[in-house]
């Protein structure tokens, strides 16, 4: 799960967003976010692995450390390969303009 903390912090230092930034956005809480950059949050819920992926514009397997293969920054960066991590990851998504992003709290039935 280091990994994932790691590309975690990368992605929402990248995007210029604070941790409370990236909680609100992602629907999660402030501490949470931070134990999970601190790598201390062992088992993730996949609804936190999806939030966190959907926010950040990536895969959940980008995330878990599956690929370093980003396939959400390929269009029109690094054609068919897509972007390596992590030194092209700064560079590829450098041109990508950044947009506000909403979310949706997921109800609990």
């Amino acid at each position: 799960m280091d990994e994932f903390a790691e590309r975690v912090k990368r992605l929402r230092e990248h995007q210029g967003l604070t941790r409370r930034e990236l909680a609100h956005r992602s629907g999660l809480h402030e501490q949470h976010l931070l134990k999970i950059e601190q790598g201390l949050r062992r088992r993730l819920e996949a609804d936190t692995i999806i939030r966190l992926a959907k926010t950040l514009g990536v895969t959940t397997d980008y995330l878990l450390g599956m690929t370093d293969v980003n396939p959400t920054t390929t269009a029109g960066h690094a054609g068919a390969e897509g972007v390596r991590d992590p030194e092209a990851l700064d560079a590829a998504t450098a041109a990508k303009p950044k947009t506000k992003r909403t979310t949706r709290k997921a109800s609990v039935a």
